[in-house]
């Protein structure tokens, strides 16, 4: 294993991110004390403990808690790239935050990668590790401090080494260097076979308790083999039971937080759809629909009643003269004796039929016996108007006015009078609109930027 570059980020003394390149050939790191020598090989330590996880707040550099602000987020790392069969990344980290000045730590991750080219392949940490550099190895790689191998000052320190090293023997996947690759124990089996079967051809004798021998060994090794393969499998398990059991409990805090926050997203969003549903800004389609156009009629309501009135008594003057010219006048225009009649559907239908049905004439507030010239005019008049409203295929005769536009304006002039009233409120009720929207529509930009507070915040606990 040849080890390209350590980088390790907020880790105790190391602030930020720090990144070391090795070259080929002996690394020597010179430093005063506390300068971090000791803290990097802590660092290394961290990574490669593969047996447990570790997020413990002391791990995190001081500096950097200090300086962090709350609901803010950093991360602890360290990773280690490598070539081994190919180039290895194996990355350890976790995230902390402070939140009311108290520091919580968590999302902790243990990855692996194996580069192929452009190609990335992730696999857990742990288990790379143990691929790579086996636990034998790695236990055996670092000592902590100068005093543990300085043998002239520290009487205890050539102890420690002999006690250290000779503890090798307990591992099995110690590798020997030799062509076949064999581990320690099968190449020391194979030496000392070697040495039985010259032993063996010097003295016949032996030869058949050695061949019993030999059949239970080879049984003994099948089933050691079995045993081997079996624990390597369980280990395997557990490693990934671990793994999955710390990520749940690693997730349990994160989660309840998830959770508080999609509830608050979802709140918000429904008060801004409700708050929304109260603005009604279609001012186009009202200005026609709801007669907003009329806001400002009023101030010019009297001129225009007076121009309907003058043209629709110009064209009743226009009328009875045609009516005379032409001999054709009726006995309604005779009694009128040279005063414009009003429109044939003033008064209307039905109040013509009311008055004559009481014999009362409720225009001028005066009787109208059965068979009087009062009864007669008023009976005339409901014919005319019956008569004008009647359709006709075909105009016998060529009308004066041949178009409705002066009693259209006549009759809307009168609508216009009877809601005059409503039309004078136009220009409050517009105003009060215009104010509710614009409140509502300050109210929703608020909620708006809680939901995206709330998204941001999200978007952290996820990353």
């Amino acid at each position: 294993m040849n080890v390209k570059e350590i980088t390790i980020e907020n880790f105790r003394s190391y602030y930020g991110s720090n990144t070391v390149k090795f070259n080929d050939g002996l690394m020597l790191f010179i430093g005063d004390n506390g300068d971090g020598k000791t803290t990097f090989f802590e660092a290394l330590e961290w990574l490669f403990d593969t047996t447990r996880q570790n997020i413990d707040r002391r791990l995190i550099s001081e500096k950097k808690i200090a300086e962090l602000s709350d609901f803010l987020s950093d991360t602890v790392k360290v990773s280690m790239t490598f070539e081994h069969d190919g180039e290895k990344i194996v990355e350890k980290s976790f995230s902390f935050q402070k939140q009311n000045n108290e520091l919580k730590t968590d999302n902790f991750q243990f990855n692996g990668w194996c580069i192929d080219g452009s190609e990335r392949t992730r696999i857990q940490g742990g288990t790379l590790l143990d691929r790579c550099f086996e636990a034998a190895i790695r236990k055996y790689c670092l000592f902590k401090g100068e005093k543990n191998l300085n043998v002239f000052n520290n009487p205890d320190a050539l102890e420690y080494l002999i006690d250290t090293f000779s503890n090798i023997r307990q591992f099995d996947p110690y590798y020997t260097g030799d062509d076949d690759n064999l581990r320690f124990t099968d190449f020391a089996e194979k030496e000392s076979r070697k040495a039985y079967e010259k032993a063996m051809k010097a003295d016949k004798s032996n030869e058949t308790q050695e061949k019993s021998l030999s059949s239970q060994l080879n049984t003994l090794r099948n089933r050691l083999h079995d045993i081997r393969t079996q624990l390597s499998n369980n280990r395997k398990n557990a490693t990934d039971y671990s793994s999955k059991l710390e990520e749940l409990e690693n997730s349990k805090d994160t989660s309840e937080q998830l959770i508080q926050i999609n509830d608050r997203l979802k709140s918000l969003t429904e008060k801004k759809s409700k708050v929304e549903g109260f603005i009604k800004d279609e001012y186009t389609i009202k200005l026609l629909d709801d007669y907003w156009i009329l806001c400002g009629f009023s101030n010019i309501f009297k001129e225009f009643q007076d121009k309907v009135s003058k043209a629709s008594r110009e064209k009743r003057k226009q009328e009875d003269e045609f009516l005379k010219a032409n001999s054709k006048k009726e006995t309604i225009l005779e009694l009128a004796k040279g005063i414009i009649p009003l429109p044939p559907y003033i008064p209307d239908a039905k109040s013509m039929e009311e008055m004559l049905s009481d014999e009362f004439c409720k225009v001028c507030g005066r009787e109208a016996k059965k068979g009087s010239d009062a009864y007669n005019f008023m009976l005339n008049k409901l014919d005319t108007l019956i008569k004008s409203q009647q359709s006709k295929d075909e105009e016998e005769e060529k009308s004066l006015f041949p178009n409705d536009f002066i009693d259209a304006l006549n009759k809307q002039s009168i609508s216009l009078g009877n809601d005059i009233e409503t039309i004078n409120k136009l220009q409050q009720e517009i105003r009060e609109q215009i104010e509710l929207n614009d409140a509502k529509r300050f109210e929703s930009q608020k909620i708006q930027r809680e939901i995206e507070s709330a998204e941001d915040d999200k978007r952290k606990l996820l990353a």
